[in-house]
Parts: structure tokens; sequence; C-alpha cells
């Protein structure tokens, strides 16, 4: 009995990893006293109420510190997708208007000056990373605000 309560209860609980376990450890120390009293662990349940209703009550009570980690963290992921967006834009745009052939520094007319060796680091691998960067960002945004959203449905 008191291991289908503990985990029916385990399943509704909406914490941190850490929270959890400490709710589940305090819910075992209590059927165990309980015990020791003589009372059954029928009797615990009655007196603990519903497994959904007693998750809810420790998510209210417990809970709103990982909805703000998730709201944190998907406003974080919201604002790195717009500056991955604003850096993709800046070099796509900086890519359409390429300096003629033979131009260093953004010189109007060829000049003698000539550059040895090239960079890894092409404007086009940046933009496929900014490009990267935005889609993972905005992806993990709209997974943790939905999950926020989500659970701020299920305890309303």
């Amino acid at each position: 009995m008191k291991e289908e309560y503990c985990r029916a209860v385990a399943g509704r609980l909406d914490l941190l990893r850490r929270d959890k376990h400490r709710v589940l450890e305090d819910l075992a120390d209590t059927f165990e006293a309980a015990r020791e009293q003589g009372e059954t662990d029928q009797a615990t349940e009655e007196r603990l109420g519903p497994p959904e209703e007693f998750a809810r009550e420790i998510n209210l009570q417990l809970g709103p510190r990982k909805n703000r980690s998730r709201l944190l963290v998907g406003g974080l992921c919201c604002l790195v997708c717009l500056g991955c967006g604003v850096g993709a834009a800046l070099l796509w745009s900086l890519m359409r208007n390429p300096f003629p052939p033979g131009a260093i520094g953004g010189a109007v007319t060829v000049t003698s000056i000539q550059v040895m060796g090239s960079s890894w680091l092409s404007p086009e691998l940046l933009l496929g990373l900014c490009v990267l960067g935005c889609l993972g960002a905005g992806a993990l945004a709209v997974r943790l605000l939905r999950r926020f959203a989500a659970s701020r449905r299920k305890d309303g």
C-alpha cells in the first residue's frame, strides 16, 4: 500500500529532483512513524488524502522554484535566439554586398596588397553557426516555456 501511494505521489510531483527526493523520504518517514504508533498504512493514506491531492498541495508549496527556473532559462534562450538571429542577419547582409575582388578593408579599387593564408572561420560558416544557434535556442525556449505553461495550468 505504502509503495503504491508513494509511487502515485512521485508521478504527480513537479519539483526539482532533490526536492522530490526529500518529499518522498519524508512521506516514507510518515508511514514508518504511523506504523510505530500502531496505525495501518491504509489509515495513514486516508489521513493524508488521495495521492493526487497530496501531490498538488506539495507542488503548490514547493513548485514555484522549478517554474521560475524554467521561465528564467526559457527567457535566456529567447535572448540567445534573438542575438543569433541578429548576428545571422548582419552576416547575411555583409555577404550580399561583397567588396570588389582584390579589395582589402573596403577599398574601392584593387590594391597591390596581398594577404597570405586564409581563415578557417569563413562568413558562411559563421552564418551557419548563427542560424543553428538561433534554431537550437528557439527550440529549447519553446520547450521550456510550454512546460512552464503546462505546470501553471496543472496547478491552477
